[in-house]
């Protein structure tokens, strides 16, 4: 496109065909080429869920996609999160979403708490866990440029005079 080299996604059985095997070929690992695989067989198999399933039942969406070999609950969450049109579901056990939390709620990072105020929030809840995962990511290169002595838009020790 525009002179550049353009790479979408492959069909489901162009990686059926594929194996894990090739698949490593590109250096992936052997779990999760024999997930991509497994994924692949599913969606061609009718088994995953269709977007009006996860409109419907998201968390649900999420609990049946871990059923798959490879799919861990982080992975099935932000999935659901890009297909639903309104991101009620997100990724509840990404470090960065429960770190923010914690720094604008004063909840403890490792603990249940997180989960339960997710789970109030109902169809709010992927959107805080955006805005979580933004704070928390803002706050950590905040303290990175203060560490080095500069501020935001600032290099060490701030903007050079002309000689």
């Amino acid at each position: 496109v525009g002179g550049q080299a353009f790479h979408g996604h492959p069909r489901p059985e162009a990686l059926i065909n594929a194996g894990a095997e090739e698949l490593r070929g590109h250096g992936l690992p052997r779990l999760k080429a024999e997930a991509l695989v497994g994924v692949a067989e599913a969606e061609v198999e009718g088994r995953l869920p269709s977007a009006r399933e996860v409109e419907a039942d998201p968390w649900g969406v999420a609990s049946e996609l871990t059923r798959l070999r490879g799919v861990g609950r982080w992975t099935a969450e932000l999935a659901v999160a890009m297909v639903h049109p309104l991101f009620p579901v997100g990724p509840t056990g990404d470090l960065a979403v429960r770190r923010g939390l914690a720094m604008i709620l004063g909840l403890d990072p490792s603990g249940p708490e997180a989960g339960r105020v997710l789970e109030e929030l109902g169809p709010h809840a992927g959107l805080a866990m955006y805005l979580a995962a933004l704070a928390y990511e803002q706050s950590k290169r905040a303290s990175r440029g203060r560490a080095r002595g500069g501020g935001r838009g600032s290099m060490r020790g701030g903007p050079r005079r002309p000689r």
